[in-house]
């Protein structure tokens, strides 16, 4: 029987996660990393099994959103539109997937400021399709033309790799 990382790593991820949700200090977010998408897909589906945390698949309802907002708006709208969906959402942590959207060039956005933002309101765990390893956090493979890096980036991260 093949048995995915994520059903491999299940039991601490809960833990840091655990750790994450009942923390008294502040931290804005919780970023979990790896570079493959559908390791991520695995803990989503996990996460929604074993919980009844939102999660809000933002490239699919995002995309939806930006279809009718003119280039040039997008990235403000982007950012209302995120600021908003968050506080509608009671229940928490919500759980961010499918974040890709927001690192495409032309909407000029700094996707983990947004995170760090919307997380001193609400508890976020993101999952994030990059890597942390050596203090930097980066968005896809180097071979991406999205890649990004951030140096020492003040966030909770956790890398499943």
């Amino acid at each position: 029987m093949i048995v995915s990382l994520w059903g491999r790593l299940l039991v601490f991820v809960q833990k840091v996660i655990h750790n994450f949700i009942t923390s008294d200090s502040y931290t804005d977010c919780l970023i979990i990393t790896h570079p493959d998408i559908a390791v991520l897909g695995d803990g989503i589906a996990e996460l929604r099994g074993d919980s009844d945390w939102p999660i809000l698949d933002i490239g699919q309802e995002l995309s939806k959103e930006l279809l009718f907002i003119q280039p040039g708006k997008r990235s403000p709208h982007t950012r209302d539109w995120l600021n908003g969906i968050a506080n509608k959402m009671e229940s928490e942590p919500i759980v961010c997937a499918n974040i890709s959207l927001l690192f495409e060039p032309s909407l000029d956005l700094d996707p983990l400021a947004l995170f760090r933002h919307l997380g001193r309101n609400k508890k976020l765990i993101v999952m994030w399709p990059g890597r942390y390893h050596g203090d930097v956090l980066s968005y896809a493979v180097p071979e991406h033309q999205h890649y990004r890096v951030w140096q020492k980036p003040d966030a909770t991260i956790y890398s499943l790799e």
